[in-house]
Parts: structure tokens; sequence; C-alpha cells
């Protein structure tokens, strides 16, 4: 299934990085909020969090978000790179090589975009 996130945010992006994990994506769960990002986390607090994300129900229904996610993202990619072998392949070699693709790169983009 999929791999979740326990997000602790502490500086920069993290904080929107966590929302996004947490409450769009929900294939997260925060540790310690942004608001208390100056406190220190008990092990009490650790503990909770891990527990939920790998033992309890809220866990697996993250699991199975965070495992249809990344098929979404898998087949998002491999449609990429199916369009970009095909525009490779319709590519017209000029007289004087340039724009030239060996036809073995395109047939490997190929198999990589249909997971051979």
């Amino acid at each position: 299934m999929g791999v979740l996130i326990a997000s602790w945010p502490m500086h920069s992006d993290q904080p929107r990085n966590a929302v996004l994990i947490t409450k769009v994506l929900k294939i997260g769960l925060e540790v310690r909020d942004w608001a208390h990002r100056n406190k220190v986390v008990s092990a009490i607090a650790v503990e909770k969090a891990v527990r939920i994300l790998m033992d309890s129900g809220e866990g697996e229904e993250m699991r199975h978000k965070a495992a249809e996610l990344a098929e979404a993202v898998k087949q998002s990619v491999m449609e990429a790179l199916k369009l970009e072998a095909l525009e490779l392949w319709n590519w017209k070699l000029t007289d004087d090589g340039t724009g030239y693709r060996e036809e073995r790169e395109i047939q490997i983009l190929f198999q990589i975009s249909l997971g051979l």
C-alpha cells in the first residue's frame, strides 16, 4: 500500500506542505503543528502519531489513499512518456543531423512508457 507521512513542520514551505499532506491529500498526520513549533514534543506524542499511522483504521484509510495517489502519479508519468515517445518517433531527420534521435532511444522510451 501507500507510504504515509508524519509531518512536523519547522520552517520555510513545510507548514504549507503539512497542510497539503494532512488536510488536502489526507495521506499523513501532524505530529506537531506550526503554531506550536517552539515547543518540545514529547515521546508520547510521537508514539501516538506513529500508532495512529501504523495500527489504526485511520492509518489504513490513509495508506489506501496514498496508494491510489501513487498509482495516479505513475499513470500520469507513463502517459507523458508515451506522448514524448510519439513526438520523437515523428521527428524528421534534417540534412545536417540536428534533431536526430537514434531509433533505439525512441524504442527504449516506448518500453519505459509501457512499463516493460
